[in-house]
């Protein structure tokens, strides 16, 4: 819950997919003190027979083009309050999360070019990244060799 007063500026985005995040750090933002919950509590995700932890190519593109568009709003939000260089690595593991929605796809040179062209800068900053993974340093570099995803993790047609 948060106070009336810190809706008054919010942007709302214009997607679903990463909605709940882009009005939270706006709220967060605007108000002096706050408590959360660790854990997720959207049955979507935990349930295994949701279609969410089914996906199919439609459902990857437009988890990418609406996760995206709202974390770039986000991401301009967050430049106008002075924010953004200290979020600079969390930025970089952020905008490859982002991109990742697309990799059961990239098998197919259609996403690899998409893949390649969403913030075309990323892959060096993953890969010189001290705060992030080498598991997902491995996926980016495996990816950009073409040599990932693995046939099983791939959606076909």
């Amino acid at each position: 819950m948060f106070r009336r007063e810190c809706y008054s500026s919010l942007r709302f985005p214009s997607e679903a997919m990463g909605e709940d995040m882009v009005i939270t750090v706006q709220l967060l933002l605007a108000c002096r003190s706050f408590s959360y919950i660790h854990e997720p509590y959207y049955s979507y995700r935990s349930n295994p027979t949701s279609t969410t932890n089914m996906p199919t190519k439609e459902s990857c593109l437009r988890r990418f083009r609406q996760l995206k568009t709202n974390s770039d709003l986000l991401f301009e939000i967050l430049s106008e309050k002075d924010t953004i260089a200290d979020l600079s690595a969390g930025m970089v593991f952020f905008k490859n999360h982002i991109r990742s929605k697309l990799l059961p796809l990239v098998w197919d040179d259609e996403y690899y070019k998409l893949w390649r062209q969403t913030y075309p800068n990323l892959d060096k900053q993953v890969l010189l990244s001290g705060r992030i993974g080498l598991d997902v340093k491995l996926k980016v570099l495996l990816t950009l060799l073409h040599l990932y995803p693995w046939k099983k993790d791939r959606i076909v047609g």
